[in-house]
């Protein structure tokens, strides 16, 4: 599980749209401005090194992309490693001083 440190879940987690069946990552389905959600990821043991080290790969979108929009840049990394996607009904609150 990937949760951005100014996330506050105040929600359970919806464990049967997680788990019924076999995805490689499991998002938020809101918040996905220019691409798709990165406040809050699930995602299987196999394919988690891909998204825990994805910027490990800005420079080379940067030079084809231009600005750098996070949730942009999810998305051109789930599209690149072909990443079975699972857009879920989870909300939580983003919490800021």
């Amino acid at each position: 599980m990937f949760v951005r440190p100014d996330v506050l879940i105040t929600n359970k987690l919806p464990l049967r749209e997680i788990f019924s069946t076999p995805y490689d990552l499991s998002i938020p389905n809101n918040n996905h401005n220019e691409g798709y959600n990165d406040r809050f990821a699930i995602i299987n043991y196999e394919k988690a090194t891909i998204y825990g080290k994805r910027i490990n790969e800005i420079d080379k979108f940067r030079k084809t992309e231009g600005r750098i929009v996070s949730e942009k840049y999810v998305k051109f990394i789930i599209t690149k490693y072909n990443l079975k996607l699972n857009l879920i009904n989870f909300t939580f609150d983003i919490i800021r001083p």
